[in-house]
C-alpha cells in the first residue's frame, strides 16, 4: 500500500480536484438516505425556524428583510428578524425554479458544504503550501462529525461557516502578495459571515491583529496600507452593522447577547459542561476520533518547531482566543445541547490538524501509513457518531412524524389555527404546516380562543394537551374534533356565528 501511495504522491497536483470530486461523491452517497427525509432530529427547533423563514419568502413575502414565521402571538405580524437571511432567501428563491421540496432545500444546505470543503482545501493549501496537507485536511473537515451531520440540514450556520473560510484563505493569501482583490474578497466574506450568523464577525481580530502588527512594524511605511485595509473590511462590514443595530434591539430577553453576565451557572455546572467538551464534543464531534491523533501531533509540533514564534501563528492565536472566550461567554446558552455554536472552532481545530499531517509527512513511508490509516476510518467514526440524530427528536411529540401528512392534509394550509403544545414555536406549525397562534406549558385560557374565533379568523386547533381541551370552558368554543392521531386532536372550533347565538 505504501509503494502505491508513494506512485500516487507523484502526481497528487494534478489530480486534487478530481480527488476532491472524489470526497464530494462520498459524502453524496452517505447523506443519500437524508435528502428527501422531512427536517427531524437534533436541533430540529432550529432547522424548522430557517425552513420556515425559507418557506415564507417562496409563499408570502420575498422581501429580503422581512423574514416571516409561523406565529402570530406576538402582534398583527409575523415578521421575526434575526441574522440576515440571505441563505433562506437564496434558497426559496432556488425554489422558485424547481419547486417547493425539502431535497430542494436541503441539497442547497449541502452544495454550501462542499464550497466549506473546497475552502478548507484552498485554506490549507496557501497555509502549508503542499497540496497532500490539503488534501488530507479536505477530508478530515468533511468528515468531522458535527459538519457531516449538519452539512445537510438547513442552518444559516453553515453559510456562516463557509464564508469565514473563504475568508482566511483569501486574507492569507492577501498576505503574501499584498493584492488589493484578495483584501476585497476576505472584507466581502467576513461581511456575509457575520450577515449570516453574528457570532462569527470575531475572525475580525485575527484580521485586526495583522494590520496591528504591520503597523508597529513599520508606522511610517505601512500607515497607508493600514489605512487602506481597515477602510476596506470597514466599508463591507457596514451592512452588517446596520443590519443588527436594526434588529437587535427586538431581541428581548435574548440569552445569547449576554450569556453568563445575565444567566450565571453554578462553578460545578460549568465544571460538568467544560468536562463534557474536553471528553466528548473535542473528540467526537468536533474531530473525530480517527482525526485526534492528527490534532494533538500539530498542537505539539507548534512548540516542538517554534512555529509560535511566527507572525501567522500570532494571528491564529489571537482569532481563536477569541473564539474561546465566546465560548466561555456562552457556556450557560451552549451546555452540552448546542452543538452548532461550535462551529466558529471548526476552522482553527483543522489548521491544527494540518500541522500535524505535515509532521508525519516528515516521517515519510511510515508517517504516509498512519495518515492512510486514520483517512481511512474517518468515514466510520463520522458515520457512527451521528447516526441517531436524524432520527426524531425525543423532546417532540413523536405522531408529529408518524402522522404528519394526515396532520398537514386534515386542514387547508391557509387557514389559521391553534397550535399547542410546542415550546419551540416552530417545530409544530413547520410540521402540521400551519400558521396560526403557538401555546405552550398546557396554557391556553378559554377567553383567548373566543378572541382568536372572532377577531383572527381561527377556525381550527390542533392540541396535543387534554388539560386545555377536555376543559369545560373550552369545549364551549369547540365544534367538533376532526381527527385524532395519538396523542394530538384536531378540531373544528364553532364560528362567529354560532358563538353568537349561544350567547
Amino acid at each position: 500500500m505504501l509503494f502505491y501511495c508513494n506512485i500516487y504522491m507523484k502526481n497528487i497536483e494534478k489530480k486534487a480536484y478530481w480527488i476532491l470530486l472524489v470526497i464530494f461523491i462520498i459524502s453524496i452517497i452517505m447523506h443519500w438516505f437524508i435528502f428527501k427525509t422531512e427536517l427531524q432530529g437534533v436541533h430540529v427547533w432550529r432547522q424548522s425556524e430557517t425552513t420556515i423563514n425559507i418557506q415564507n419568502f417562496y409563499r408570502y413575502d420575498n422581501n429580503i428583510f422581512n423574514p416571516r414565521v409561523n406565529t402570530f402571538n406576538d402582534g398583527p405580524n409575523n415578521i421575526q428578524r434575526m441574522e440576515f437571511p440571505i441563505m433562506q432567501w437564496v434558497i426559496a428563491n432556488v425554489e422558485r425554479v424547481f419547486g417547493e421540496h425539502i431535497w430542494v432545500v436541503r441539497i442547497c444546505v449541502f452544495i454550501i458544504g462542499l464550497f466549506s470543503i473546497l475552502g478548507m482545501f484552498r485554506l490549507s493549501q496557501q497555509l502549508f503550501k503542499s497540496t497532500l496537507v490539503a488534501l488530507v485536511v479536505a477530508w478530515a473537515f468533511s468528515f468531522a462529525p458535527i459538519f457531516y451531520y449538519y452539512i445537510v440540514n438547513p442552518m444559516p450556520d453553515n453559510l456562516a461557516l463557509c464564508a469565514i473560510i473563504w475568508c482566511l484563505y483569501y486574507f492569507f493569501r492577501h498576505i503574501e502578495d499584498r493584492n488589493t482583490k484578495d483584501l476585497v474578497f476576505s472584507a466581502f466574506f467576513l461581511s456575509l459571515s457575520g450577515l449570516a450568523k453574528l457570532p462569527f464577525l470575531m475572525y475580525g481580530s485575527l484580521i485586526g491583529t495583522y494590520f496591528l502588527w504591520v503597523l508597529f512594524q513599520n508606522w511610517e511605511q505601512n500607515i497607508r496600507y493600514f489605512v487602506r485595509g481597515v477602510a476596506i473590511y470597514s466599508l463591507f462590514l457596514l451592512p452588517a452593522l446596520a443590519w443588527y443595530v436594526w434588529v437587535m434591539p427586538t431581541w428581548h430577553e435574548n440569552g445569547v447577547l449576554t450569556g453568563i453576565f445575565a444567566h450565571p451557572i453554578s462553578k460545578q455546572k460549568a465544571l460538568d459542561i467544560l468536562e463534557y467538551h474536553w471528553k466528548i464534543m473535542l473528540p467526537k464531534l468536533l474531530l473525530n476520533y480517527a482525526t485526534v491523533p492528527l490534532f494533538w501531533i500539530g498542537m505539539a509540533s507548534i512548540f516542538l518547531t517554534k512555529a509560535y514564534k511566527k507572525p501567522k501563528f500570532m494571528y491564529f492565536a489571537i482569532g481563536g482566543l477569541t473564539v474561546l472566550a465566546y465560548f466561555l461567554l456562552e457556556l450557560n446558552m451552549i451546555d452540552i445541547i448546542h452543538d452548532y455554536y461550535m462551529l466558529p472552532f471548526l476552522p482553527f481545530l483543522f489548521v491544527l490538524v494540518g500541522y500535524g499531517v505535515v509532521q508525519l509527512l516528515k516521517m515519510k513511508q511510515i508517517g504516509i501509513g498512519i495518515i492512510a490509516v486514520l483517512a481511512l476510518s474517518m468515514p466510520y467514526f463520522a458515520f457512527k457518531a451521528v447516526e441517531h440524530s436524524w432520527q426524531p427528536a425525543n423532546d417532540v411529540d413523536i405522531n408529529l412524524y408518524i402522522h404528519r401528512d394526515e396532520l398537514r392534509n386534515i386542514v387547508p394550509r391557509e387557514e389559521k389555527c391553534i397550535f399547542l403544545n410546542d415550546v419551540s414555536t416552530y417545530i409544530f406549525s413547520y410540521q402540521i404546516d400551519k400558521q396560526g397562534y403557538c401555546f405552550v406549558n398546557d396554557n391556553l385560557p378559554a377567553d383567548w380562543i373566543e378572541d382568536m374565533i372572532t377577531k383572527k379568523n381561527v377556525h381550527y386547533m390542533y392540541s396535543n394537551s387534554r388539560v386545555v381541551d377536555d376543559a369545560a370552558a373550552v369545549k364551549t368554543y369547540i365544534d367538533t374534533l376532526i381527527l385524532q392521531c395519538g396523542t394530538i386532536k384536531v378540531f373544528k372550533l364553532k364560528s362567529k356565528e354560532k358563538l353568537s347565538l349561544t350567547k
